[in-house]
């Protein structure tokens, strides 16, 4: 009965260690691996696509082959100038942990490309640049600018209004449409992907998260 049972625990092992995964999927934020020791932020926006075996950055369109070992969970990245591999583990939450060293673990959610937009950047900017957003119940103010790309967010508090400045960028990936927002500073960024959009509203879903938090744009609405 126990030689079954050790049985049956490695049968379980090797198939959660050969389990396929397909579509694309998103960085979404890191994990430091030691506390103790110097590490790199993680990085957000990256994309995996374990069905074209490609690497990317959402930010710029340079596109990376990979190979996918599956039996040791590992990501290869190899061609005239780069020998890589890095090792990546499924998670039950559905979710995806690589290494990609710099003691960071980045964490991976799969990222639903089942909104696509008949539209283009165009329309998007001039909806984004010609109107103002208010989302009552927070009092948050958003106003876009057409100048480099300038964002303010501000919101109404007690006795004072806070505001935060942001840089925008409007990024298409196979008709789907991204917001990334970064800050002044340069403290993180975050990414958001637009979901619906006409000539009244824009709905938005928060992909990242980051240190300063616009957590209440989920919706930029101009018609009642």
């Amino acid at each position: 009965m126990k030689r079954l049972y050790i049985i049956f625990l490695l049968i379980t092992a090797i198939s959660c260690k050969n389990q396929k995964i397909n579509g694309t999927w998103i960085s979404y934020k890191g994990r430091v691996i030691d506390i103790g020791a110097s590490y790199k932020p993680g990085e957000k926006g990256v994309l995996i696509d374990f069905d074209k075996k490609t690497l990317k950055n959402i930010n710029n369109n340079t596109t990376i082959p990979i190979k996918i070992d599956f039996i040791n969970s590992k990501l290869i990245v190899k061609n005239d100038s780069l020998n890589l591999n890095f090792d990546f583990n499924i998670n039950e939450n559905n979710s995806i942990e690589v290494d990609f060293k710099g003691n960071t673990m980045h964490i991976f959610k799969q990222l639903n490309l089942n909104n696509k937009l008949f539209t283009n950047k165009c329309q998007i900017s001039t909806f984004l640049t010609t109107n103002n957003f208010k989302k009552n119940k927070d009092s948050l103010v958003i106003k876009f600018s057409d100048k480099i790309s300038f964002c303010e967010i501000s919101k109404k508090l007690v006795n004072e209004n806070l505001k935060i400045k942001n840089y925008w960028k409007l990024i298409e990936y196979e008709q789907n449409y991204f917001l990334k927002f970064t800050p002044e500073k340069r403290i993180g960024n975050q990414i958001y992907q637009i979901i619906e959009f006409d000539e009244c509203k824009m709905k938005l879903l928060k992909l990242t998260y980051s240190i300063i938090d616009t957590e209440n744009i989920i919706e930029l609405k101009t018609c009642l």
